[in-house]
């Protein structure tokens, strides 16, 4: 029974595993191709960490990175914790509202 408690407090709704953080290399991939075609390039390198939360900033995103490891990152708007997708739905709305 005590095992099953566990498990149940362990258990992530739909709205926590939105908020849960993200960042894999793939993902970081992902995000460097996403600026590019926005007009953004992001080189490869010692400062393509900066880069991107300069990139993202620009468009109202903060990401806050564990000494560089992309795995632990959190994205913010506004304050507010949001998941990866979320900030891009931000960043796209923000590309779409200023054309």
């Amino acid at each position: 029974m005590a095992d099953e408690k566990i498990l149940k407090d362990e258990i992530l709704n739909d709205n926590e595993l939105d908020e849960v953080a993200g960042g894999t290399g793939s993902e970081i991939r992902d995000d460097k191709k996403r600026f590019e075609r926005l007009g953004i390039r992001i080189t490869s390198g010692a400062h393509d960490e900066a880069q991107l939360k300069d990139a993202f900033a620009r468009f109202g995103v903060s990401v806050e990175t564990y000494h560089g490891d992309w795995t632990n990152n959190k994205y913010r708007i506004d304050g507010h914790s949001v998941s990866r997708d979320k900030a891009w739905q931000y960043v796209y709305s923000q590309v779409y509202y200023q054309n």
